[in-house]
């Protein structure tokens, strides 16, 4: 399990970002972490402890699929007796900007993952979304909740744009100094520079010798294998 909280600002392929490498999936390297202690399916509940959190700006519900669909596989001789439900939402997966849908294990006005049904219900299901421009949103306190509580930070092709920023609240709401990671893949060697200033200062850290925030030229897989 991992062993401390970490909230993943992510983004990714929309539906395409399950048909890719495996071997530079960072969904998959995560999952593998998440249950490296799980030996035996009567151990499903050690699922829970894993002390991670993901915030997206995305729509669409790729991870929670993923999950969902790999402890299905992982527990499949007691698929009957899990409540998968349940276990998942021990792992919170908040939308900034809301989800297209629930999946159907989530409610059940869902809809299965890639479903025709849902440009058929295109106009019911814009409604799920918000914009940028939209104050209320009742996710957003704990979303700063968990952003609070970090220990690490991991920014997962996150460009750092001041108007995210604001919306997360940060760097006013960090009373703490977290260890921040962020991909900056093929970014040159000035604009990682930049980048690393300008948060430096908004940030407020105490040692920037420490090199805290870590912002690198890695994907998203290859940050995680090296400091996760």
């Amino acid at each position: 399990k991992t062993d401390r909280r970490l909230i993943f600002p992510y983004t990714t392929l929309d539906n395409n970002s399950l048909d890719i490498d495996e071997n530079q999936d960072w969904h998959l390297f995560l999952y593998q972490k998440m249950i490296d202690e799980i030996t035996d399916s009567d151990d499903y509940h050690k699922f829970r402890k894993n002390k991670v959190s993901f915030i997206t700006f995305n729509y669409d519900r790729s991870l929670e699929y993923f999950l969902h669909d790999s402890l299905v596989n992982f527990f499949y001789e007691k698929r009957h007796e899990i409540d998968f439900t349940d276990l998942l939402n021990s792992i919170p997966i908040l939308h900034i900007y809301g989800k297209i849908a629930d999946l159907p294990w989530q409610s059940r006005k869902g809809f299965e993952y890639k479903s025709k049904d849902l440009i058929k219900n295109m106009e019911e299901l814009v409604l799920n979304i918000r914009i940028i421009n939209e104050k209320s949103n009742e996710d957003l306190k704990k979303i700063k909740e968990l952003i609070c509580s970090a220990k690490r930070i991991f920014f997962l092709g996150f460009g750092f744009a001041k108007e995210n920023m604001d919306i997360l609240g940060i760097p006013e709401i960090l009373k703490h100094e977290p260890q921040i990671f962020g991909t900056a893949f093929r970014w040159t060697a000035k604009e990682i520079l930049e980048k690393r200033k300008y948060l430096v200062s908004s940030f407020k850290i105490k040692d920037p010798r420490l090199n805290n925030p870590y912002i690198l030229d890695l994907n998203c897989y290859d940050l995680l294998r090296e400091y996760l």
